[in-house]
């Protein structure tokens, strides 16, 4: 099994800390007083003492001006680049609680973890210019911010940023843009930006420029029905400005998409037959915004379901109504859906192309996008529930082992066919998310060898036989060496230990024969897994001695003998048994050869050995097996 390429995680050669430990280590917590007056919060000021806010809070709830205050504790995850609240106080007439997209759709969309959300750290420094918003790590913060908003709206950031209908329709939503230039403006600030206040004025007057300047450039022709991208890209080249031009007609294009399936429908629908690598990042690009969103995500996996055809929610009760829409499982067979199917499969033309190109590597930021969702699902316990976090420690290594299998197959298969499709960005699809998903694999693998979870397994009741077969199984689907590295430890205590022969020919002679070929087995197992060297050259000699001891304990040699008075007869009942892969390799087997020999001398020789063979009906198969037996001996 390939694994996956830790690099990335040690490249600062710094302390290698894990997501789920980063998300652990919040900072910027605050305290913010929000005041209404008839409908929708507005943020009144920011402290870092909660009496001070409660104080603050009171002295405005005795205020006419207001109908209600309310005191939220607010907490910034710098990885995330998003807020967890929790309401402290609510004082007023009415303690109805606003929508938390009324504020800034960050709470609302952390909530529902959509897969593009809460994988990004916000932007070190705000826009200081209009040209500033369209870049990635803005488009990902509006995405954040926003997102509850613009799935509603069924358009994506690059949609809003280059569609005037959309920006002015944003505008006139309340409060909503305001609560998000807020946000944003907060957590800057508190990661040294500058004093909030100056930054929701340089974050408004950047939005104003860029307004003007859509508005300035927008074209008056009505949406076509049809496009041709790649005379678009060759008529409008390649500067700023041409690049707005194109994404201006673009998103024009899509407006008469009504949902996220039509959307990736038409977007894939400008493709020619034998698409370029810059008609390919057009796609790539606003397809991944999509994905990021649970709808877009929803509809591709009804889509690869044979469901295209069914209407997607469009209000905001529905999508709450709607249960989450994806497990790993459910993302792992959409980033495999490109594969041959049967036909029927996808009813969608366009989502069946998309996942063709997704699955062979030309798309690699929707790859990225799909990445980091698994990325997200495992380094959230909240995502878990009722996933891996219900089975067994079998049943949930098996299942680790199949998600790093499936993403490490999915990274091989990118890189190659993404040069083609995109530069620059496959660097960037090969690091983060693969790399979080490593490492949450590797976490969710040591938590699964912690006492309280192994010890229940490996538990005074089971047998030696049982304990080992969990602890094979273990070692087969964990992933990190350190944590293959305690299963073989384990093992070791298992089969090293005074009473396990024992334990293992407690059930009688012929049981311990069938024991036998289970550590034979063992030792088999063992030397094809990925078990540090040292630990399965040291566990093959320590299987070797149980099936020495086991020998010793049940006369073997000498039960035979009884059983076989006739030399020729042990000898073949002994090649037999090596047959049956009833002897470890080591000294178990060399005890074997030594007896057969012996066998030969006590019938008189090879010639009177091979004498009294031929005089024995010894069908063929048994006779080869034998004689490359002794041969090796």
């Amino acid at each position: 099994m390939a694994m996956i390429d830790l690099a990335a995680r040690r490249a600062h050669s710094g302390q290698i800390v894990s997501p789920l430990q980063t998300r652990s280590m919040k900072s910027d917590r605050h305290y913010e007083v929000l005041v209404r007056k008839r409908s929708g919060w507005t943020l009144d000021s920011v402290v870092t003492e909660k009496k001070e806010a409660l104080d603050h809070a009171a002295d405005l709830g005795k205020s006419e001006g207001f109908a209600s205050v309310k005191v939220v504790y607010s907490v910034f995850d710098p990885e995330t680049g998003l807020y967890e609240e929790t309401d402290v106080q609510i004082v007023g007439k009415t303690v109805a609680r606003a929508p938390t997209e009324d504020r800034s759709g960050a709470g609302a969309a952390s909530k529902a973890a959509s897969p593009g959300e809460g994988t990004t750290a916000p932007q070190s420094q705000a826009c200081r210019n209009a040209n500033d918003l369209y870049t990635a790590d803005a488009r990902r913060t509006i995405a954040a911010t926003l997102g509850k908003q613009l799935e509603n709206w069924v358009i994506t950031p690059t949609e809003l940023l280059h569609g005037w209908e959309h920006v002015r329709r944003l505008q006139e939503a309340g409060t909503t843009m305001q609560g998000a230039v807020q946000k944003v403006a907060i957590g800057l600030s508190r990661q040294g930006a500058g004093g909030a206040s100056g930054l929701v004025k340089q974050i408004y007057d950047v939005i104003a420029a860029a307004e003007r300047r859509l508005n300035q450039e927008r074209t008056a022709l009505p949406a076509p029905t049809t496009l041709d991208l790649r005379a678009l890209i060759a008529g409008t080249g390649q500067t700023p400005a041409a690049q707005r031009t194109l994404y201006s007609i673009v998103t024009e294009y899509l407006s008469t998409a009504k949902t996220w399936l039509e959307k990736i429908d038409a977007l894939v629908a400008l493709l020619p037959s034998d698409p370029r690598p810059e008609e390919l990042v057009v796609v790539d690009g606003i397809g991944a915004e999509i994905l990021a969103t649970n709808a877009g995500l929803s509809g591709l996996l009804r889509a690869s379901r044979g469901g295209g055809a069914q209407p997607e929610a469009a209000s905001a009760e529905d999508s709450a109504r709607r249960p989450p829409i994806a497990t790993i499982g459910d993302v792992l067979d959409l980033i495999e859906s490109g594969k041959p199917m049967p036909s029927g499969g996808i009813d969608a033309p366009g989502a069946r192309r998309l996942l063709y190109l997704l699955e062979n590597g030309r798309l690699p930021e929707c790859g990225e996008t799909l990445l980091l969702r698994i990325a997200q699902e495992l380094d959230s316990p909240r995502l878990l529930t009722g996933s891996l976090e219900t089975l067994d420690v079998v049943q949930e290594a098996r299942a680790i082992g199949d998600i790093h299998g499936r993403v490490s197959s999915f990274v091989e298969r990118r890189p190659a066919a993404a040069e083609g499709a995109g530069g620059g960005q496959t660097a960037r699809s090969r690091g983060g998310a693969v790399t979080r998903i490593a490492i949450a694999l590797e976490n969710r693998s040591e938590a699964l060898l912690r006492p309280e979870r192994l010890g229940a397994s490996l538990g005074n009741s089971q047998s030696i036989a049982a304990n080992v077969a969990i602890l094979l199984e273990l070692g087969h689907h964990l992933v990190g060496d350190l944590n293959r590295r305690r299963v073989g430890r384990h093992l070791l205590m298992q089969v090293g230990s005074k009473s396990a022969v024992a334990r293992l020919c407690e059930v009688g002679v012929p049981q311990a024969i069938a024991q036998l070929r289970l550590v034979a087995g063992w030792q088999d197992e063992v030397s094809g897994s990925d078990l540090p060297p040292d630990l399965r050259d040291r566990l093959a000699k320590a299987m070797d001695q149980v099936c020495v001891d086991i020998i010793e304990k049940i006369h073997l040699f000498k039960m035979l003998a009884r059983q076989k008075p006739h030399p020729i007869d042990q000898a073949l009942a002994i090649a037999d048994l090596v047959g049956a892969r009833s002897f470890t390799r080591g000294d178990a087997l060399n005890g074997a050869r030594r007896r057969a020999i012996a066998c030969v001398t006590a019938a008189g020789g090879p010639d009177a050995f091979a004498t009294g063979l031929a005089k024995r009906a010894v069908a063929t198969e048994r006779l080869t097996a034998l004689q490359r037996f002794l041969g090796n001996a």
